[in-house]
């Protein structure tokens, strides 16, 4: 192909965030790819999803191998 291959990249990032909010990426060999945050709650997540399950157990570490 003689023709030059266009690719083009666009962010939004939210500097409060520190993340990238919005992104569009185009390539003719592999089409448009979009990446979009949505419903964002800058609220303290439920602590409950950092707690281990009590179905977990907590084994040792394992020994060194001579």
């Amino acid at each position: 192909n003689s023709k030059p291959i266009r690719m083009s990249a666009e962010q939004w990032y939210g500097k409060d965030l520190q993340v990238v909010i919005e992104a569009t990426y185009r390539d003719p060999r592999t089409g448009e790819t979009r990446y979009r945050l949505s419903d964002i709650e800058r609220a303290e997540p439920d602590a409950a999803l950092f707690q281990v399950p009590d179905t977990y157990r907590k084994l040792p570490p394992p020994r060194p191998r001579k």
